[in-house]
């Protein structure tokens, strides 16, 4: 956030901030109106154990602290998972 209200106290318009940042315009026009929230959410990632997945190694695995779990994720896939939790 703090790179997106540097750039539009610079001038730089919104549209090119969200898609510099890679998030649609009206996503960052929310993210910038609302009251940030203190510190990051905890994310863990970590490797499948040996056997209890058919997930192959390359792609990830998302669990949250309450124990929701994704599979199949790769980098591309997670990113969009994270920025709709945001």
């Amino acid at each position: 956030m703090a790179y997106a209200r540097d750039e539009s106290s610079r001038g730089v318009p919104r549209v090119a901030v969200a898609r510099a940042l890679g998030v649609p315009d009206h996503t960052l026009s929310i993210w910038l109106r609302s009251t940030p929230r203190a510190g990051f959410r905890r994310v863990e990632m970590t490797e499948a154990r040996g056997g209890t997945s058919a997930v192959p190694a390359r792609v990830l695995v998302f669990t949250t602290r309450q124990g929701d779990r994704v599979e199949g994720l790769d980098v591309a896939d997670l990113a969009v998972l994270l920025r709709g939790l945001l």
